[in-house]
Parts: structure tokens; sequence; C-alpha cells
């Protein structure tokens, strides 16, 4: 189906001269039509921006927000793994935590709470005051939201129309 869209895509501009300069094909997922910010990377209909600062959970979060974006929260194994071939870090900021109540964790995109988890071994542990959650490649961990660490951001990647 890509293919085909591809196809009738370059017809339109080798006959039409249609200025497509915003007509993208994802080298990262083969997907026709989709767009993300400069600097930012397509997968799966999503866009996502490396935060390579040190910043606290709280920092991480308000950067994203700056952007139009959310702290990023893996809703899959699959995506975890995309994040973690990414970013090439050995951990980020994720949108978990369990600032409210302690024990109850809240990890949210969009408003919406996402159930899937991937905690490392016996964690979440609160070893001290733990109440912000980053990503490491054997699972996420609690940590103190005053550490500094890198995030990524995500944001839906804007359909374009002809």
């Amino acid at each position: 189906m890509a293919s085909v869209l591809i196809s009738l895509m370059l017809l339109l501009l080798v006959y039409h001269h249609v200025d497509c300069t915003r007509c993208l094909v994802s080298s990262t997922n083969g997907r026709f039509g989709e767009e993300c910010p400069l600097d930012w990377i397509t997968w799966r209909s999503q866009c996502y921006k490396i935060i390579s600062d040190l910043l606290t959970w709280r920092e991480a979060k308000e950067q994203c927000i700056k952007m139009d974006a959310l702290l990023v929260v893996p809703l899959s194994k699959d995506e975890t793994k995309f994040l973690l071939t990414l970013f090439r870090k050995p951990k980020f900021w994720i949108n978990c935590n369990d600032i409210e109540t302690e024990g109850q964790w809240v990890c949210q995109e969009d408003g919406a709470m996402v159930q899937y988890r991937e905690w490392r071994q016996n964690e979440p542990d609160n070893f001290g005051v733990e109440n912000c959650a980053v990503a490491y490649y054997e699972g996420w961990n609690d940590l103190s939201c005053t550490n500094k660490c890198p995030a990524i951001c995500k944001q839906k990647s804007p359909m374009l129309h002809f």
C-alpha cells in the first residue's frame, strides 16, 4: 500500500510540479506522508526529541512541554527497545512517578494512564526517596526526582493533507 502511495505522489510531482518540500518518507519506518519537526525522529507515527542535557525530572517534563510535547513513557517493549537504541545512553527520564501517593505509580501519555510497565527486578524499591522513574536497558528504575538525567520528548506526528 505504501509503495502505491509513493508512486502516486511521484506522479503528482512529475506531472503537476507540486512543491513537496514537506512530503517526507520517513527513513525510520518507511511510512508516507508523515513528518516531524526538524531535529526530531519519526517512529510509528510518533515524533521523538532527545534532550541530552542533564535535568531533574520536573525540568525534563517542563522542557518537553515547552516543545509542545510530553516526557516519553514507553508503551511497549518495542518502543523501549527503539528508544534505547536511538538514545544510546544508559538511562533517561520517563513520565512515571509516585509523587502524590507512595507506591501508586502514575504513568501517563496525553492525560491517559499507561498500563504497560517494565520495572527491573526488585523495582521500584523507593530506596531513600525515589518518586520518579527512568528507563534502563534492563528495565525501569525509581530514582530521586532531583537526580539529573537526560530525557526524551514525544509528540504525535502530524499527517499531511493533499
